[in-house]
């Protein structure tokens, strides 16, 4: 059961990944989904497995009580990578969000997000289309969360 969504986003070296580990310090609650887990993940997705079996790729330690953290760091998924393969996909985010509403641990969905270009429009046809990608999937995880949080120089805006 999702428990609430929490999105920190910022530039890079702004503050973001000092800003999560001072505010969820329990390191032992958090499971860190990388790139090869999403791409894990969304394999399930695309064999149309039901929602409940996207879940059952989390390892969620059984003995720890209380909440666990699922952190989804986008600033360590490669950019190519996640064009290519179509991970920003909203209706994949969908399927998976529902997917762990329906989960048995509390859960925190915790997203690390960069800004980027911040307003700035790239030369190359690739990293305009990136932008593109990656600022609407900002848009959508900002609109499912409980709390966005933008992190410029170390200062914190909460917006949500």
């Amino acid at each position: 059961m999702v428990e609430r969504t929490v999105v920190v986003f910022g530039g890079q070296y702004q503050g973001k990944h000092e800003y999560i580990r001072d505010n969820y310090p329990d390191a032992d609650k958090i499971i860190t989904v990388d790139y090869k887990l999403l791409k894990d993940i969304q394999s399930l997705y695309l064999s149309e497995n039901t929602p409940d079996e996207l879940s059952d790729i989390f390892d969620f330690p059984v003995e720890q009580t209380g909440e666990s953290i699922l952190f989804f760091d986008s600033t360590q998924w490669p950019h190519d990578g996640l064009l290519e393969n179509a991970l920003l996909d909203p209706k994949f985010w969908d399927c998976l969000v529902n997917s762990l509403s329906n989960a048995e641990k509390y859960l925190i969905l915790l997203f690390c997000i960069d800004e980027i270009a911040c307003g700035t429009i790239p030369a190359e046809r690739t990293a305009r289309r990136l932008r593109e990608v990656h600022g609407s999937w900002l848009q959508w995880v900002s609109a499912k969360s409980d709390e966005v949080i933008r992190i410029v120089a170390g200062l914190i805006q909460r917006l949500k």
